[in-house]
């Protein structure tokens, strides 16, 4: 039986999700430890928000490459679809974040880390369908 919920399933798992999910928790890994390496070994642990920011822009160069050339296969247009991207991106990580801070209140500090990960999950959906339809569309 083919439903609405079997069909989703099937696309999220054999479409380009799968290549989207593991791009983003690859490109977080690379977030953190560009982070500490330049924390540790060039700014101090004083200055570390410059390490993030550099982190973060590394993650989003990272993203933008793999999406590019793994995930969506895109062929044109890569400045300004870069252009937009960036911009979504530093848009995105602005919205996780205030509703990180919302919701851990409400759940309780208890459960920062389910929030943090729920909030996570919810976003990659999001961040899924505004690329293949907007961004990385042809």
């Amino acid at each position: 039986m083919n439903t609405p919920t079997s069909s989703m399933y099937r696309y999220l798992i054999q479409g380009s999700y799968p290549r989207f999910f593991m791009t983003g928790a690859s490109g977080a890994v690379l977030n953190v430890l560009v982070t500490w390496v330049f924390t540790e070994y060039v700014f101090g642990r004083p200055d570390y928000f410059y390490a993030y920011t550099l982190g973060l822009v590394a993650n989003i160069l990272y993203n933008f490459v793999m999406h590019t050339f793994l995930t969506f296969k895109t062929t044109q247009n890569h400045v300004k679809r870069f252009s937009i991207f960036f911009g979504y991106s530093i848009f995105a990580t602005y919205l996780q974040a205030v509703t990180v801070k919302a919701l851990v209140p409400v759940f309780g500090l208890h459960y920062y880390i389910i929030v943090i990960a729920g909030t996570i999950l919810v976003y990659s959906f999001v961040n899924f369908f505004v690329f293949k339809t907007k961004i990385f569309k042809e």
